[in-house]
């Protein structure tokens, strides 16, 4: 016990130094005049300097009066708080930045242990344009042996500006979007896994309006633009696989669903029947269903309806082989799904009045479909056919290539011929629900024939083999199409390519060509290269006739280094024109890191007043000690 001068430790990840030192009883050190940093305390970039600290057992330090300087610039002030060397670590993010939608901005973000397997995040986040927003999270994850992960969310908004602009308003009210100024969201998911064959799903979300999840979660927004709610139970046999599924939209006023209430599933695997050469598989499901049309749908005028379902299929399969090269799998099948009630629909015309703010009433009549249950029914689909597919290959060479020994052309022909007579009960007389509900009669052989070029890449203690090119095409001809159905003979080309030139590189191509157009129906491309240090480009393709013409390029520069870019630009090909562009810059010093993000997104069409709304502009700023774990948080819009 006593008083001491200069005093200097390391507690980790941080330098402690101290003008003096007391010490009352064991295990507990007062300091004065401290200075804390994880950089090299002779020339500290960051540190903090406190009024005084109470060190206990030379791990727990708690610090008052507390200011943070960046290169000598102070930054940040704390009236007190506690750092444990033997706690899990705390973190506190902050990122200022400014939005020409929602203003200059700080959100914050503090997370902290409260279980051994949980954490907490507090949020506080100002919008100088939007008001004050915050909320709290609880994620929870099984760190050893990864059998569960979830998190609960809730976030609140008081928005001064819940629409852009007054045309955006009376645009949106039009299509039955009406935001008030109090938002909120609620968001619930679970992953875990029961046992080794048994898993079980949870997510449940609500919002308080259509677009609040655009608006504060644009992350969020790009994955799930619609809230979802279901819960899962999957359990998975060598044999079999059976489970159960309840879902439920629980915005169903704004939003369209297919509600589960609920729905039960077994499968029987492809397996032998006893000592037969015959196979069979089978698949079954169950529950009551119904159909919800939201307010925002296209479909809105059509009415909600519900039904029993019990949808079971069984095929057996004969494999045989030929000429010692020719494979040809004779099958025969059953589908049949019964119907609590079947469907019957006719248009009608409907008037609706409206009353405008001057008390003037007008009416309007509108066309909606009525679908009507018109009782039980079962549909019944008796299947033949018979699948056939050889492969044929040749060694072109047996010399080097870049990526191992030895060149093989491979070609695999495929068909499928599939019968199935019409049944009693068509597409038009069924509720819709999924794509079962659009099984219907067939006749059709389908054609393809698939290309491979390999190599064989010599490992310990083997070998394996690298596709260059795996390729596919493929038709299906209709024996019987019904023209007045819009059923052509022959269907339109489908592709498939995977092109492996090197480790770094890759192409994939999924897409559908209509010779009698001439056109490409829908297609989706990819293509990424990587080099050796992790800097990645990518460039991604998406494109359906009449609706959708889109590609991103995508870019990781010198992920690796002190340096590093990331960003992305995407851009609508019909209109030649960008819809969004983002960077975000990092850089490392000895003990700091420095991030920059500059995000642009295009304006919302309005077609009220057929203008545009401004483009949102986004800029913000990152700050983090490289010593301690990086936590950044997403930005939303």
């Amino acid at each position: 016990q006593g008083d001491f001068g200069l005093v200097r430790g390391f507690v980790a990840p941080c330098h402690v130094d101290a003008l003096r030192s007391q010490r009352s009883d064991e295990g507990h050190d007062r300091l004065v005049d401290v200075t804390i940093t994880t950089c090299d305390p002779a020339n500290p970039e960051f540190y903090i300097h406190a009024d005084s600290a109470d060190v206990f057992d030379e791990r727990v330090v708690r610090v008052k009066n507390a200011v943070s300087w960046l290169n000598d610039v102070p930054i940040l002030w704390l009236p007190a708080y506690t750092l444990d060397a033997e706690r899990e670590a705390t973190h506190f993010d902050f990122i200022p930045g400014y939005s020409s939608r929602h203003g200059a901005f700080a959100l914050t973000a503090y997370t902290f242990p409260v279980a051994e397997e949980v954490d907490s995040t507090l949020h506080l986040d100002y919008r100088s344009k939007r008001g004050v927003g915050g909320g709290a999270d609880l994620s929870w994850r099984d760190r050893t042996e990864g059998h569960y992960t979830g998190k609960a969310q809730a976030y609140y908004a008081n928005d001064d500006k819940p629409y852009s602009s007054a045309a955006t308003e009376e645009r949106l009210r039009k299509e039955f979007v009406d935001i008030e100024s109090e938002r909120y969201r609620l968001k619930l998911n679970h992953f875990g896994v029961l046992s080794p064959v048994d898993t079980l799903y949870a997510n449940a979300e609500y919002l308080s309006d259509a677009r609040v999840v655009r608006d504060f979660f644009d992350d969020d927004y790009r994955i799930s633009p619609e809230p979802d709610t279901r819960l899962s139970y999957a359990h998975n046999d060598i044999f079999y696989s059976a489970g159960l599924e309840l879902n439920r939209q629980l915005n169903e006023d704004d939003f369209d669903s297919v509600n589960r209430q609920p729905e039960a599933c077994f499968n029987v695997k492809r397996m032998h029947v006893g000592d037969t050469p015959l196979s069979y598989e089978s698949q079954t499901l169950a529950g009551l269903l119904e159909r919800n049309y939201g307010l925002l749908s296209e479909s809105k005028n059509k009415e909600d309806y519900d039904t029993e379902r019990i949808h079971t299929s069984h095929r057996i399969y004969y494999p045989t082989r030929h000429f010692d090269f020719l494979n040809v799998i004779p099958r025969i099948g059953y589908t049949g799904t019964f119907y609590g009630d079947s469907a019957e629909s006719k248009t009608v015309n409907k008037v609706t009045q409206n009353v405008a703010t001057n008390g003037v009433v007008t009416l309007t009549t509108n066309k909606v479909t009525e679908v009507s249950a018109a009782g039980a029914d079962i549909r019944h689909l008796p299947e033949l056919g018979v699948e056939t597919s050889f492969k044929a290959f040749k060694v072109i060479h047996d010399a080097p290539t870049s990526l191992g020994k030895g060149l093989r052309h491979v070609v695999e022909p495929f068909s499928n011929l599939t019968y199935i007579p019409e049944p009693e009960l068509r597409p038009s007389e069924i509720f819709q629900f999924d794509s079962y509900d659009q099984l219907d009669r067939r006749n059709d052989l389908l054609l393809g024939v698939r290309n491979k070029f390999q190599t064989r890449i010599i490992e310990e203690p083997g070998q394996r083999i690298w596709n260059y090119v795996d390729a596919s095409i493929y038709a299906v001809l209709n024996y019987d199409p019904q023209e007045d159905e819009g059923e052509k003979s022959f269907s339109s080309l489908g592709y498939d390519l995977e092109l492996r030139p090197t480790t770094g590189l890759l192409l994939d191509s999924k897409g559908e060509y209509d010779p009698d157009e001439g056109e490409v129906t829908r297609a989706t491309t990819q293509a990424a290269f990587t080099t050796s240090d992790r800097t990645t480009f990518s460039i991604d393709h998406l494109y359906r006739a009449d609706r959708i013409n889109s590609a991103q390029l995508g870019y990781t520069l010198w992920p690796q280094a002190r340096f590093s870019l990331e960003g992305y630009s995407r851009f609508e090909l019909e209109d030649s024109e960008f819809e969004e562009q983002g960077l975000f810059a990092t850089w490392e010093t000895q003990c700091v890191g420095y991030g920059l993000g500059v995000k642009w997104i295009a304006g919302d069409d309005i077609a009220a007043t057929d203008k545009n709304e401004d483009d949102d502009w986004q800029v913000w700023g990152t700050l983090w000690l490289t010593a301690m774990p990086k936590s950044m948080m997403q930005l939303g819009r």
